[in-house]
This record gives C-alpha cells, sequence and structure tokens, in this order.
C-alpha cells in the first residue's frame, strides 16, 4: 500500500512538499538504514520525503532537501 501526497511549489506559493508513505512485507529489503541498524522500524513506512523550495532564478529553480527513494527518479526500486 502507497500513499502519495504532493504541494508543488511556484510563483505564488514559493514552499511545497512531497511525502510517499508504504507499508507491506517487502518494504524491510527496500530501505538500507534498516540492514545496517538495530532500530527495528528506522523509517521504513517514509519511502521519500522532502520539502521543496522555488527560486526566481533564471525561467526558476526548485531546490528539494530531504530523503529521496532514487538519487535521479528513474531507477527502478
Amino acid at each position: 500500500v502507497k500513499l502519495a501526497i504532493e504541494k508543488v511549489p511556484d510563483k505564488v506559493s514559493p514552499w511545497g512538499f512531497n511525502m510517499h508513505l508504504q507499508n507491506g512485507q517487502n518494504n524491510v529489503y527496500q530501505e538500507r538504514p534498516y540492514q545496517t541498524s538495530n532500530f527495528l522500524h528506522n523509517l521504513n513506512m517514509l519511502q521519500q520525503g522532502y520539502v521543496s523550495m522555488y527560486l526566481p532564478v533564471g525561467n526558476g529553480l526548485i531546490v528539494d532537501v530531504g530523503k529521496m527513494a532514487t538519487h535521479i527518479g528513474n531507477e527502478l526500486l
């Protein structure tokens, strides 16, 4: 099960966010921190979550900061 919530930033409202929550039997195999630490529920339900800010540079620059599921966004889990 996956729930995705997103608000894209723009000129009028420069702040945004993106949050993907997931739950299921495969979570423990997708999350690297779970395998390398002793904490049982180490961000297993949060696939990705970040805040975004629109900056008026050129045609507009969006900066994202947080936990990303993949490096570029094109890789498959």
